[in-house]
Parts: C-alpha cells; sequence; structure tokens
C-alpha cells in the first residue's frame, strides 16, 4: 500500500478529486450542440422516476442545458437547451463522429465542467447548488472515470493505483487492501499487483484503470473512447470484462465512442451529430426512436 504525504502549501493541495482532476488533464475540445429530446419530449426534473419504469432513480438528467465557451474574442455554443435522459443501472453509449458533441455532453455529466445555464441531476443530485468542496466531494464519491490513454500514474504499482483515489477519500487501509485486492481479482490481475504501468501491456492497463474506476463503489462511471488505443482483440476483452463488471456492481456506464464492437454491447444509445442528438436506441425498444 501506499501512504502518500498531502503537500502543505496552499498551491500545492490536494482535494479529494485531485487524482480525478491529474487524471483527467484532457483538454475537452469545445462542440457545438443542439437541442435533444428523449423520445421527442421535454423532461421534468424528477430524480426519483424515469419515464419508462416509474419508479427507478435516473443515472442522469439534463434539462434545458446550455454551454458556451469563450475562444479568443468568439463566444461558440457548445450545448444549446439540452434535455437528456440517462436510464439506471445500464451500459449507455454516446455515439457519434470526433467532433460530433459526444465528449462535451460526457464532460457535463461528469460534473468536471459547469453549464451556463440549466439543471442537472446525476445520481438525484443536483450539482450545480453544490460548493466547489461539496462537488469534490460528490464526484470522488460518485463517479468514477475511464480514459482512452488510461492516465495511470506511473510511479506506482497496479495495487497503489487503483488504492490512490481511496486514500484520496480517506478510506481506512485495511479496508482499502480488501477492495483492491477483490478488484484487481475481478478484473483478472493478482498476479500484477506489484508491476508498474510500464511494466504492463495496453489491455492489463486498461483493466488497472477499469478497477480503478471502481474503487470507491461510484453509482456511475463515464469512459471517454475507451477502447480507442487498444487493438480489436483486446478492445472486445475491455468491453466485455466493462459489461461484466456493469452487470456485477450494478452500476451505471456511460461511454463516448464510435467503435462498433462498443455500440454492440449498449443498452441504450444516444447517436449525435453536429451537437444534435439525431436517434435514440434502447435495448427494450422495438426500433429506434428519430429525435
Amino acid at each position: 500500500m501506499c501512504e502518500l504525504p498531502l503537500p502543505r502549501k496552499p498551491c500545492e493541495r490536494i482535494k479529494r478529486n485531485s487524482l480525478i482532476l491529474h487524471l483527467s488533464s484532457l483538454k475537452w475540445e469545445a462542440l457545438n450542440s443542439q437541442p435533444d429530446r428523449y423520445h421527442g419530449k421535454s423532461l421534468k426534473m424528477n430524480s426519483t422516476t424515469t419515464p419508462e419504469s416509474g419508479a427507478e432513480t435516473a443515472a442522469v438528467i439534463l434539462h434545458n442545458v446550455n454551454k458556451i465557451y469563450r475562444l479568443d474574442s468568439v463566444d461558440v455554443p457548445a450545448l444549446t437547451d439540452v434535455n437528456l435522459l440517462v436510464r439506471p443501472n445500464r451500459f449507455t453509449v454516446l455515439s457519434g463522429a470526433s467532433g460530433s458533441g459526444k465528449t462535451t455532453l460526457l464532460n457535463i455529466m461528469g460534473c468536471i465542467d459547469n453549464a451556463n445555464t440549466g439543471h442537472i441531476l446525476v445520481a438525484g443530485e443536483e450539482v450545480q447548488k453544490l460548493s466547489d468542496d461539496a462537488l469534490s466531494d460528490f464526484r470522488a464519491k460518485n463517479i468514477g472515470f475511464i480514459f482512452q490513454n488510461f492516465n495511470l500514474l506511473p510511479v506506482l504499482t497496479a495495487f497503489e493505483n487503483i488504492e490512490y483515489p481511496m486514500i484520496m477519500a480517506k478510506v481506512p487501509p485495511a479496508k482499502r487492501k480488501r477492495r483492491v485486492e477483490k478488484l484487481l481479482n475481478a478484473v483478472g490481475l493478482s498476479d500484477r499487483a506489484k508491476n508498474r504501468p510500464g511494466q504492463l501491456s495496453g489491455g492489463q492497463r486498461q483493466r488497472v484503470a477499469v478497477a480503478r474506476a471502481l474503487a470507491c463503489k461510484p453509482q456511475l462511471v463515464l469512459a471517454d473512447e475507451p477502447t480507442a488505443n487498444l487493438d480489436s482483440q483486446t478492445g472486445t476483452a475491455i468491453i466485455q470484462l466493462m459489461r461484466h463488471m456493469q452487470r456485477a456492481y450494478h452500476i451505471s456506464f456511460i461511454f463516448s465512442s464510435h467503435d462498433p464492437k462498443v455500440l454492440a454491447a449498449a443498452d441504450d444509445t444516444l447517436f449525435i451529430q453536429d451537437g444534435r442528438i439525431t436517434s435514440v436506441k434502447r435495448c427494450d425498444d422495438l426500433a429506434e426512436t428519430s429525435v
């Protein structure tokens, strides 16, 4: 296990979300988006029900969400009056070409970026009302992240990479050890616990990343193009692993991807083109629904 001291200087303070922010040192591009609809109907903010079940808690609800990026002297509308519902305990994919708008939506859902206007419910919490510290705590406890570049800390072993989010969340050492060992076994890497990322294959590193995303028992896991840097066979194995983990741990997985293998595994698929959700396909729908 790795007990990492917290820096004392204010400029170096680590909040509970510091791992997430460090690991997500990606530039989320500004993308144009247009209003979307859930099966053609505007959504009412209700954290306890979904249109289909009337009883389940929605994983994510976006209601009239707007996002504008400032690029030099130009305002770029990235999201405009977005209405979207993500069903709980599903394998959901945001599918579209590069620049279509899927990463901006994923960014908003992950509470990494803020909307200019609108309402956002994540795991039943209206996140815009949270203070910065409260949002950091919420994100650390409720959201896990998986990245296409793995973003593992190179100086830490597989065990320590998985353990690190729990150190940030102040989980007791004994509980951390049991959780890491369980996750390493679940992803088939018990014999690689002491290996650093440089000693692991791409598929093994992504398995560590999956385990790390689940370390703090989140309600929601977000994955940005998780198979983009993997060969076809390894990508298929990672999809199967994530599907197994989603079912075993009853977690909502949301991906951004245009990988056909990811789409084939999805319960729900939200198709995005030029910033507009053009159709929604649900696993229990008889046919694709145009929006």
